[in-house]
């Protein structure tokens, strides 16, 4: 049997998605909602995707770091790591956790760099990434925010959709004709 982390949760933490010139780049800083999945070929995300948070589909074991995508199914709470015995964890940053080095550096770069970037339901004030839609905003970026509430980013975005992402998104990317393949 396989054990998962809580697989519908993931459309619970919205990313804010870059769009780069290069070959297309997607950062996000949460976890992709369902409503990204039709975008990602083969039911698999984009190999730019920077998760700057993690991925709560995902376990991590404690003891080697290793992202665990199966383990046997017991009684132990949290599971153990089939290689090692080790406990088993989310795959993802909690708060006060430091985030991941090379996808803070890999997601600057790609905000200073990127024509488009959409910042989708994030509050913009959970720091480093709270600051990524203002480097692409800085570096001459259109910014789009989706959020059905304002935030500080709201006033300097060059759109602001107010809505639930699950609801803007679909309709977004019907009305900009969108190939769900995409």
């Amino acid at each position: 049997m396989t054990g998962e982390w809580g697989k519908d949760l993931s459309r619970n933490f919205p990313p804010s998605v870059i769009l780069r010139r290069e070959k297309g780049t997607q950062t996000h800083d949460h976890n992709p909602p369902s409503i990204f999945r039709p975008f990602a070929a083969g039911g698999h995300f984009h190999p730019f995707w920077i998760e700057l948070r993690g991925n709560i589909t995902r376990a991590r074991c404690l003891d080697e770091g290793t992202i665990v995508s199966s383990w046997k199914e017991t009684d132990d709470v949290p599971p153990k790591c089939p290689a090692c015995g080790g406990l088993l964890r989310p795959d993802v940053v909690w708060f006060g956790e430091a985030m991941p080095e090379e996808e803070m550096q890999q997601a600057v770069a790609a905000s200073t760099h990127c024509d488009l970037f959409f910042s989708i339901g994030t509050s913009t004030v959970v720091y480093p990434a709270a600051a990524l839609p203002m480097e692409a905003l800085r570096s001459g970026a259109t910014v789009v925010e989706i959020n059905p509430r304002p935030t500080p980013l709201t006033p300097r975005a060059h759109f602001a959709l107010a809505g639930a992402a699950g609801v803007v998104l679909p309709e977004l990317a019907k009305a900009l004709k969108i190939p769900p393949d995409f």
